[in-house]
């Protein structure tokens, strides 16, 4: 809600003038939104003393990214992989008064944002955290999806089958200068409880190519790719 977007860059404005020569280092990853000039930004950046502002939002790829000047959305995860009309997110909430999902749509331009928030699940659960982290021999990509075929478990849980596929729209490449992928980092959402009082937690998996891969042999939807 308005009140929610207020108080986080109201936040942001404290980090700011808490940061004592202006100097950033700053971590940014993007991802295009198909047949839209609307670009999703994913950036973290570390400020004097101990300053730290991370967040996600969305800036038309005409304007150049300023992540001091621009507004950030209550984003714990895209839902699924957005289009030129809508982007649906979820945010999960500590301590949320109301157990029933809420919704509302804030307006970007002419890309509707639709929010749904959660009750984040206050405990440790077995699908929240880091899953596991898997190698994998090859992957296939399609406009939605992507799979990860030939797995062997490097260490957490055990996935039974020697494929796995994930929606896009939580993809993000780790890369070094080169381009080279060394990992790729996916969140997916998990929902706890029953259909109309549902609990929430975010899983994360890692997952290695055990042969070389370059950005390039991604494409840019639904995938969030490092901006220099």
């Amino acid at each position: 809600m308005d009140n929610m977007r207020i108080f986080i860059n109201l936040i942001i404005g404290v980090l700011i003038l808490t940061a004592c020569d202006g100097n950033w280092n700053t971590e940014i990853y993007t991802q295009k939104i198909p047949n839209s000039s609307k670009v999703i930004y994913d950036f973290s950046a570390w400020g004097g003393r101990d300053t730290h502002i991370s967040g996600i939002s969305i800036v038309d790829s005409t304007i150049e990214f300023d992540f001091l000047n621009t507004e950030m959305f209550p984003i714990s995860i895209i839902e699924y992989m957005p289009n030129k009309d809508t982007l649906n997110i979820i945010s999960l909430i500590k301590n949320k008064e109301e157990y029933s999902v809420t919704t509302y749509i804030e307006n970007v331009d002419s890309l509707k944002v639709r929010i749904r928030e959660y009750h984040e699940y206050p405990y440790h659960h077995k699908k929240s955290g880091v899953i596991g982290k898997y190698k994998f021999r090859k992957f296939v990509e399609t406009q939605d999806s992507i799979k990860f075929i030939g797995l062997k478990k490097d260490y957490g849980a055990t996935i039974d089958t020697a494929e796995i596929s994930f929606l896009k729209g939580n993809i993000k490449l780790i890369e070094d200068t080169c381009k080279v992928v060394h990992n790729i980092w996916i969140n997916k959402i998990e929902f706890i409880g029953n259909k109309d009082n549902k609990y929430a937690c975010i899983g994360t998996y890692y997952f290695i190519p055990t042969q070389t891969y370059h950005t390039w042999d991604f494409s840019d939807n639904g995938i969030f790719k490092q901006k220099y």
